[in-house]
């Protein structure tokens, strides 16, 4: 759904990134500690323009991973359109590199 969502636009992305969120939240309702989930649904909400939700699902990963690395986010287009926050770009400076 993540991928399909990607190559979309309007009411389709947005209906099919809904749809992978529930997903992802399933599966760390299931298993909390499931960095890779968790690292996903921070895309889908970087991809969504949500600042916030993505630091906070980004906070989560970083806690469970086990070698969380800035340049994970740097290198991940994804986060392209939340990059030019600072609130964001604080967060990221935290990790190790």
């Amino acid at each position: 759904l993540y991928d399909q969502a990607k190559g979309k636009s309007g009411a389709e992305a947005d209906t099919l990134f809904t749809q992978a969120c529930e997903k992802y939240a399933d599966a760390v309702r299931i298993k909390p500690d499931k960095h890779k989930a968790l690292y996903l649904l921070a895309c889908v909400e970087a991809l969504r323009g949500n600042v916030d939700a993505t630091i906070t699902h980004l906070r989560v990963w970083a806690e469970y991973h086990p070698a969380p690395s800035r340049l994970t986010i740097v290198n991940d287009e994804d986060f392209d359109r939340v990059r030019d926050d600072p609130t964001f770009m604080e967060f990221v400076n935290t990790l190790p590199q």
